[in-house]
């Protein structure tokens, strides 16, 4: 493990893989409290996440094709703007059509985000420690799943929903920059 933790670009991207789930993860948190105070029903929101999962479904295959040959730096940048993009037109919607269009963005940045990210593991690792830096990952992702709902709760509570995707769409821009300036330290897949 001193070589996972001695190692700062794959840290960075444990930091930053962090900052996207912990706005991805606001879809179980923040997302249901502001369709709730839009007027939707409980029904209304399983069936807009069924479209997150049906997205999935569909166009999860392709996404190999997609990210295949590019920069796994640049795929997860692409992917934090989709995600801050989705999550912040929520600030400024209120109806099933629109929330519907926001789910399908930042659907569009989990299906382009999971196989760049593990993908992205993969190369920075050493073959013998692969294991050890998926894992570090996933320590990453499940804390943003165990802190989402204090950051979100906190937001909504004290600021308001609207603050909360203005924050998504900040923490999104600032993740995608993040990824974009790691592509200059380390050869990961080639440019396309």
């Amino acid at each position: 493990m001193r070589v996972v933790f001695s190692d700062a670009v794959f840290l960075a991207v444990c930091v930053l893989s962090f900052m996207f789930s912990i706005v991805f993860f606001q879809s179980f948190v923040g997302l249901p409290i502001d369709m709730r105070a839009h007027g939707l029903s409980t029904a209304s929101f399983g069936l807009l996440m069924a479209l997150n999962g049906a997205l999935i479904v569909v166009f999860q295959p392709a996404a190999s094709a997609v990210i295949a040959g590019r920069n796994r730096f640049s795929m997860l940048a692409l992917a934090s703007v989709l995600q801050g993009i989705g999550f912040g037109m929520n600030g400024w919607i209120g109806s099933a059509p629109a929330y519907a269009a926001a789910i399908t963005v930042w659907t569009a940045a989990e299906i382009l985000f999971a196989p760049a990210a593990q993908s992205l593991v993969a190369d920075l690792a050493p073959a013998r420690l692969r294991g050890a830096y998926q894992g570090a990952n996933a320590v990453a992702f499940t804390s943003a799943f165990a802190a989402a709902p204090a950051v979100g709760g906190f937001v909504v509570a004290h600021a308001g929903a609207f603050w909360l995707w203005v924050c998504c769409l900040i923490v999104g821009l600032v993740t995608a920059a993040g990824f974009y300036a790691l592509r200059f330290t380390r050869p990961c897949a080639p440019e396309r």
